[in-house]
């Protein structure tokens, strides 16, 4: 009876044995002396990643196992070897598996003796490769943090929950001049300038919440205090206390940049609003940052009003654009430029010269564009009125041209028809008066001949006069044919080469410009007599499309330019006087030595005005 219970006892746990070594989730081999299996669970398989066959086979004794520092293991290394060689029980070896595919995975190993002679060991074989990662991933991080820890330019302190300091890094003894152990002997509150109690407590306060961000003034340990700029964050040690982590950055550098920045600010609110000149501050983009009170006088309204705005946005759509434009050309170019420009504003309309300049930092970097406004409406309106005078005195030069023209032309008629007319009657009468003589060699018939001869001479005078003082050939036959003429008569008196040229053969035009010309090239003649010491002249006078062009070139001595504006020349400004009033531009061009170039052009248009 009791052997039978023994024997239904042990067959139970043959049983239990069984689904246990089958079932267990872990991997189960017994493998004897020469690292043969002699039986393992399918789980060893799953962790070992190896077939029953490969198993039997001896394919795990021809695999590469790591230990867990990466060196390869010998098979007498092996946990299973260790057991039954040394008959003790090995425990919890980790080893890395290498696969066919050069791929490792991670097993813990454990191994103890299964017989009394150690014949046989049972091996328990965990799959820890999932785990393995985590580690080393932990363990890269802790290096990463440790770095970053120790390289960080910032200071960090680790503080505990009673404010005292676990843990700082070398930034943070460098920062306060005092040695680690030192620092971790004091409170966070003993580095702070508690003058103001309120900022300490409510610093203590927002520790203690976890997040903090802020800027204080913290004491080294010799006493000095400097500004900083802290941020927290609550974290925990390895025990689960909680800690705060400080950063500290030093911002004495920044605060000594931000205070002399305020005071270049203030230097410069100062000077520009001591300049009397409107100033605006623009951003590349249009953005108006800045009006002084001058500027803020001449548009009205408050900073407030344009502060943020667009240029389009205060100016309207059109000057919006004009003004943006100029904007982008003086950031582009790096140029500055001027410009006038008329404002209506609360006061009135008001003209402005304004200056645009590009500012940049002290990396280059462009942050905007200094408008300068100079009130300017005063000049304006003096010009205005000079102008308007200059206008007056012109029109006014031009009537009494035209009124002085008539009466030459008046007086040359009245000379011609009048005086000649007389002259050639009393010509006739002498003429008679001597043919009623009969002896010719008397006194009297000297004496008659001496008076027609005054009187030829008489007449020939009246004829010059009449034509110097209208030329009886420009009203009767053209500007070509006076022209001719002119030069004709210029030849005779000077011996001066001359060649006259016209294109096309025949010009007709209005009246009054034909005289103007007339007397351009008479003016442009006369010079060349008294200064140019001339021996050649070149006369053309083309009708093109758009322009009436007269030219006359001479190769005399030329005329300098600095005396251009002396007295003798005012006939150059009568010239240019009578070129503006036919809408018309005179140059005259020369080079010393090489002789004097007279260029006149007069607009078609106006030269044909009174041909319709």
């Amino acid at each position: 009876m009791g052997k039978g219970r023994i024997s239904k006892s042990r067959e139970e746990n043959e049983i239990k044995y069984k689904v246990l070594f089958e079932l267990a989730p872990i991997g189960i081999s017994v493998i004897d002396s020469k690292r043969r299996i002699i039986e393992a669970n399918k789980y060893l398989e799953k962790v070992a990643r190896i077939s029953s066959d490969e198993l039997i086979n001896g394919k795990h004794n021809i695999r590469k196992y790591l230990n867990s520092n990466g060196t390869e293991m010998n098979l007498n290394e092996m946990p299973s070897s260790l057991a039954l060689n040394e008959n003790r029980i090995v425990k919890d070896v980790e080893i890395g598996i290498i696969n066919s595919d050069n791929e490792i995975f991670w097993t813990e190993v454990s191994a103890a003796p299964l017989d009394e002679d150690a014949r046989h060991a049972v091996v328990i074989t965990h799959d820890i490769t999932e785990k393995k990662f985590l580690q080393n991933k932990l363990a890269e991080c802790e290096i990463k943090h440790r770095v970053l820890y120790e390289n960080s330019l910032d200071a960090i302190l680790l503080i505990s929950s009673d404010y005292s300091i676990y843990d700082a890094n070398p930034a943070a003894c460098k920062m306060f001049e005092i040695t680690e152990d030192k620092l971790c002997s004091r409170s966070l509150s003993d580095l702070f300038d508690t003058s103001d109690q309120t900022i300490a407590d409510a610093l203590k306060a927002d520790l203690v919440l976890g997040r903090f961000f802020g800027e204080f003034y913290m004491i080294k340990n010799n006493g000095v205090k400097f500004p900083v700029e802290i941020s927290t964050l609550i974290t925990k040690n390895t025990m689960g206390n909680p800690l705060t982590g400080v950063i500290i950055r030093d911002i004495s550098d920044q605060k000594l940049v931000e205070e002399k920045l305020k005071e270049s600010e203030e230097k410069y609110r100062f000077l520009s609003e001591q300049s009397g000149l409107g100033i605006g501050l623009y951003s590349p983009e249009g953005e108006i940052l800045y009006f002084n009170k001058k500027a803020l006088s001449n548009i009205g309204g408050t900073i407030e009003d344009y502060s943020g705005k667009s240029l389009r946005e205060v100016f309207g759509d059109k000057l919006g654009r004009i003004y943006l434009s100029r904007i982008r050309k003086v950031v582009k170019t790096g140029k500055s430029y001027d410009f006038e420009d008329s404002m209506q504003t609360p006061t009135g309309k008001l003209w402005f010269l304004t200056n645009q300049t590009r500012v940049c930092n002290n990396r280059g970097e462009v942050i905007g564009v200094q408008v300068l406004a100079q009130d300017i409406t005063e000049k304006k309106k003096t010009e205005e009125k000079l102008k308007k005078a200059t206008e007056e005195l012109r029109e006014l030069t031009n009537h009494l041209q035209e009124v002085r023209e008539n009466e030459r032309g008046k007086m040359a008629q009245d000379l011609h028809d009048d005086f000649g007319q007389r002259l050639t009657a009393l010509k006739m009468e002498a003429s008679w008066l001597r043919s009623k003589i009969d002896n010719p060699s008397t006194d009297i018939v000297k004496k008659l001949n001496d008076i027609l001869v005054q009187i030829d001479n008489t007449i020939e005078s009246v004829r010059r006069i009449s034509s110097g003082l209208r030329p009886s050939i420009l009203d009767h036959l053209g500007i070509t044919a006076a022209i001719e003429w002119q030069v004709s008569e210029f030849t005779k008196s000077t011996g001066v080469i001359s060649t006259v040229s016209f294109t096309p053969g025949e010009i007709d035009i209005d009246n009054k410009i034909s005289i103007s010309i007339f007397r351009i090239l008479q003016e442009a003649l006369t010079n060349i007599i008294k200064h140019s010491k001339a021996t050649q002249i070149e006369v053309s006078l083309k009708s093109h499309t758009d322009w009436l062009i007269l030219s006359i070139q001479d190769n005399g001595i030329g005329i300098v330019r600095a005396d251009k504006n002396h007295k003798k020349y005012f006939g150059l400004r009568g010239m240019k006087e009578r070129a503006l009033a036919t809408g018309g531009i005179l140059k005259i061009s020369c080079v010393k030595g090489k002789g004097t170039h007279v260029l006149l052009k007069i607009p078609m248009k106006r030269a044909d005005q009174n041909q319709l």
